[in-house]
């Protein structure tokens, strides 16, 4: 599982394992759904299909075409591991922006979403901190 460290959420982490496991051996992601669209230029942004499968994935985009955005939460399975190093083989400006693998990926193997209910602050924003401050206290 890979969470960033800038999250903060009052969604259930139990719901989404569940959620992950029931998707096994494909990857699930954490996903949550903005009140205003022009927000998830800052976000990789999702359209899902049938059973919440992924089929559309954009990082930053300058016009979302969706409000419901990745938050930085993942399960990988072991099963699927071995495709970061192949992501990795040629050198990628920006490999490590978390969203391009995501792209990357999606285009390969089936990945899941798990929309989050409750609240979600990307709190490496300082606008989204002083919200999640006053939210969580």
């Amino acid at each position: 599982m890979v969470v960033g460290g800038d999250n903060l959420f009052s969604g259930s982490i139990r719901e989404f394992i569940s959620a992950a496991l029931k998707n096994k051996p494909n990857m699930t992601i954490a996903a949550y759904r903005l009140k205003d669209k022009k927000d998830a230029n800052k976000y990789g942004v999702l359209k899902v299909g049938r059973g919440n499968r992924v089929i559309d994935f954009q990082e930053k985009p300058a016009n979302p075409k969706t409000n419901l955005v990745a938050m930085c939460l993942y399960y990988i399975p072991k099963e699927q591991l071995s495709l970061i190093s192949l992501y990795l083989k040629p050198k990628k400006s920006k490999a490590d922006a978390t969203g391009k693998y995501i792209d990357w990926l999606r285009k390969r193997v089936d990945i899941y979403c798990h929309l989050f209910k409750g609240i979600w602050y990307d709190i490496g924003d300082y606008k989204y901190l002083n919200k999640a401050e006053k939210s969580f206290k």
